[in-house]
């Protein structure tokens, strides 16, 4: 049955609903450059008519907003977190390979070859007068001048590994407190929706939180329905991380042993903190890791396996295959010691006789003409003392452990520097006395050796070292930039879609405007009829 004053009810109706719309356009306006905030739609529709139950038909009853849409494209969404991970990535990669060639930049060129080139110098100087003190410890300066300079450049290696190390640390602890956050607005969202309504502000900010989240680590999110409840669910590169109100920490653990030869020691590995369980993140085997985190390990222990092999190559426990800082230090270390090699041993790598070195400073002879039997370049301890073997069944126990050489011991021998007469400068009966210089010739010629190494000579590996590191780095940054283009082309999509329009908006508020004024109208005229019904005709 119609009430007398249906009118003034359906007229109230489309009052509120021009006023309710009226405020989510308000609410648009006052977040337009609020962070992670998406459009809001009202949604209005004509209220349940009344049938009459005559010829008259249904019988209009007003209008009802049934509730407040949320303009998302969840596809978009997902795009631009998987190419955010990817960006993440390749900023990690960029500034990480930009420190490194920072460190090999004073080397390059013009400081490394110069400092190699000083040695040969000095070494074809003194062949001119091998007994000259003077010129004798101009050649061990010289000696000494290069191995400062490697060990000067591992330590700095070392120091860069070492910073990467602890900004894994700080990501980590990011990645654990958006963790947290997400279990806090699941719990809010949970409870803001339990009658059935949406928590569109509150769903803004865990898209947010997810959009930053996903710069640091590739994420995977569902929304699952579990008895009743919709529950979120987010996975680490397929790792279970946020089970709703509840997730599993990262933790970080000191190795107890290194990944490569080299590597600073007490660097972290991962684990996911599941409480009664501690489990491994599978980040070095992963193939599909991204983000932040994973451009940090790579530059932090990325080892391609291509350096890992050959006469002079360190032991690599490292799977990932990616030419980070140990690359660089395991490369830098087979010039060394290939170097070394030759100089102590007289053999190329291949282990080839390398002509004019005879057997190297540990078979040749000294001016005297007395066997030298000690290597001119060793490996040396914190106490500034030659390494020893210390394994009681070596043979060789006692003595000097040149395989150990690399480059933060890369050192001439203290006993050759304490006493200069020990250095050897020749080999064979042919070439006798205090002016036999053939083995210091022989020396001299090794800058100019292209069969030393398997890139050539020394300069050659120094070169190709550059080329390796500035073509890594290059690539990196190009694939930076175009991730950028990627990640704002689609940023501009989701606005497109989400973002609150200042015109659609004025638009919106002006058309409801003019509803509330229309509708106020209305209920004027409604009210004169009732008016004129009741007081003046009678009809009360």
């Amino acid at each position: 049955m119609r009430a007398s004053f249906f009118g003034f009810h359906v007229t109230t109706t489309g009052l509120n609903s021009a006023r309710n719309a009226t405020y989510v356009s308000a609410h648009n306006v006052a977040n337009m450059n609020t962070a992670g905030f998406s459009r809001q739609q009202a949604v209005i529709r004509a209220a349940t008519p009344l049938n009459t139950r005559s010829s008259w038909g249904m019988l209009g009853t007003g209008s009802e907003m049934t509730g407040i849409n949320q303009i998302r494209d969840v596809h978009l969404d997902n795009r631009f977190r998987s190419e955010s991970a990817i960006l993440g990535r390749q900023h990690a990669l960029t500034r990480g390979l930009t420190m490194s060639q920072a460190i090999f930049a004073s080397f390059e060129g013009s400081s490394q070859n110069n400092y190699f080139n000083n040695f040969f110098n000095s070494i074809q100087t003194l062949s001119t007068n091998p007994t000259d003190p003077a010129l004798r410890q101009n050649f061990l300066q010289s000696g000494d001048n290069l191995s400062r300079l490697i060990q000067t450049q591992a330590a700095a290696l070392r120091s860069q590994q070492l910073d990467i190390n602890a900004e894994i640390r700080t990501t980590v602890q990011q990645i654990n407190i958006l963790g947290e956050q997400l279990t806090r607005v699941n719990e809010q969202i949970e409870r803001a929706e339990i009658n059935g309504g949406r928590a569109n502000d509150l769903r803004d900010r865990r898209a947010l939180l997810l959009d930053e989240l996903s710069e640091l680590v590739n994420i995977q999110k569902e929304e699952v329905n579990f008895n009743g409840r919709n529950r979120l669910l987010v996975h680490i590169d397929g790792q279970l991380f946020v089970n709703h109100d509840s997730f599993n920490r990262l933790d970080l653990e000191r190795r107890e042993y290194p990944l490569n030869d080299g590597d600073a020691p007490g660097l972290y590995t991962i684990v996911f903190d599941h409480g009664t369980i501690r489990v491994p993140f599978n980040y070095q085997n992963s193939r599909t890791l991204s983000g932040q985190l994973a451009g940090l390990l790579q530059v932090r222990d990325g080892n391609s396996t291509l350096q890992t092999t050959g006469p002079y190559a360190g032991r690599s426990y490292s799977p990932i295959a990616f030419r980070g800082v140990p690359y660089y230090k395991m490369r830098l270390n087979n010039l060394i010691r290939g170097f070394a090699n030759a100089v102590n041993n007289g053999t190329d790598h291949l282990g080839n006789p390398i002509e004019g070195l005879g057997e190297g400073h540990i078979g040749n002879l000294r001016a005297d003409g007395t066997l030298s039997g000690i290597p001119l370049f060793v490996p040396v301890g914190a106490d500034g003392m030659p390494i020893l073997i210390d394994d009681p069944a070596d043979p060789n126990y006692g003595e000097i452990d040149l395989d150990a050489i690399n480059i933060f011991n890369f050192a001439v021998n203290p006993e050759i520097r304490s006493n200069p007469s020990l250095i050897a400068t020749h080999f064979g009966t042919a070439s006798s006395g205090e002016s036999a210089n053939n083995f210091l010739l022989g020396l001299a010629s090794l800058q100019n050796n292209r069969n030393l190494f398997p890139e050539g000579g020394i300069s050659d590996v120094i070169a190709t070292i550059m080329a390796e590191l500035g073509g890594d780095l290059l690539r990196a940054e190009t694939f930076h930039e175009t991730q950028e283009s990627i990640v704002e082309i689609i940023h501009e999509q989701r606005l497109s879609i989400k973002g609150v329009s200042y015109n659609e908006e004025v638009a919106s508020l002006t058309l409801f405007q003019a509803q509330f004024v229309a509708l106020s109208r209305i209920l004027t005229v409604i009210d004169g009829i009732y008016d004129v019904m009741i007081n003046r005709m009678g009809l009360g």
